[in-house]
Parts: structure tokens; C-alpha cells; sequence
């Protein structure tokens, strides 16, 4: 069951620090495709426009990103080699 957590203020930085968004998108399409997730985010970093704050959308289908799979059977501490 859902428990409801208490609220808090949270800690801003000081006014005037520069803030940044940053999107990753793990969209699965490609270039110019139609992302859902990107048409979600636009409108919101949009309205955060008026906050002066910067963004920035990086689709990761479009990065050129090195997988890694691990062994199941091995620790993820020790799958970890150094030359």
C-alpha cells in the first residue's frame, strides 16, 4: 500500500546560479522519428523557459554508446577489469 511521504522544503540553489536541464531520452527511434518521450519533455522545458533556465535533449538511439553485459554468475565488483 502506498504510503503517503511528508513534505519538505527543498534547497534551492542561491538566485541567480545558472541552472541546466538536461533529458535523456532512451527513446528506441532514431534521427527525426517521432519520440513520445521527446513530446513530452519539449512542453515542459518550454515552460521552465521563463525560469531562465537552459536545456538541453540528448536521445541516446542517436549517441554511439558501448553496451556492457555482465555475467550473472560474477559479482558486478568483480566483472570490473583494470589493464
Amino acid at each position: 500500500m502506498y504510503k503517503t511521504k511528508p513534505c519538505t522544503e527543498c534547497e534551492m540553489p542561491a538566485p541567480g546560479t545558472p541552472l541546466k536541464i538536461l533529458v535523456l531520452n532512451a527513446s528506441l527511434k532514431h534521427g527525426l522519428e517521432v519520440s513520445n518521450t521527446e513530446e513530452v519533455a519539449e512542453p515542459v522545458l518550454e515552460n521552465m523557459k521563463e525560469h531562465r533556465v537552459a536545456s538541453e535533449i540528448i536521445r541516446l538511439a542517436d549517441c554511439n554508446l558501448q553496451l556492457l553485459k555482465l555475467n550473472p554468475l560474477v559479482p558486478q565488483a568483480a566483472s570490473a577489469t583494470h589493464a
